[in-house]
């Protein structure tokens, strides 16, 4: 309710992305994706791939759209091992309709490398640094 309360029932006009928690609550991730729901917003998953957001988190928030994290990415046009691991993991999130962002693109090699995996979206230095 203080989603609600505070932003009123603003429709297709917000993302609500879910940070990196030292635990799971499978309780919250609900009540985020029936706020989402109900509003027709969308949820994200940030970091995915370190600490706790790992396919648990995907399969209890149902999210719109996972963030996988840098720390995946680094030098991904260098290591064929990990594009296979990365190629299947953004395969299963398109098979349940999750948007894949690639975060932390720093080079050209990332970028075209996570192009060719199957990204949908990017962000980085190598895209455009902070204002």
């Amino acid at each position: 309710m203080t989603l609600i309360s505070y932003y009123g029932r603003q429709k297709n006009a917000m993302i609500f992305e879910s940070l990196e928690y030292p635990y799971l609550s499978v309780e919250i991730a609900q009540i985020k994706r029936k706020y989402a729901d109900i509003s027709n917003n969308l949820i994200a998953i940030d970091d995915f791939g370190t600490g706790i957001n790992n396919f648990d988190v995907i399969d209890a928030a149902n999210p719109n759209i996972v963030k996988i994290d840098r720390t995946l990415l680094t030098d991904i046009d260098k290591d064929t091992y990990r594009q296979e691991q990365l190629r299947e993991i953004i395969d299963a999130f398109h098979a349940r309709k999750i948007s894949v962002v690639a975060e932390g693109i720093e080079t050209e090699g990332e970028f075209e490398t996570m192009k060719e995996l199957g990204a949908d979206f990017f962000q980085g230095y190598y895209l455009k640094r902070p204002s």
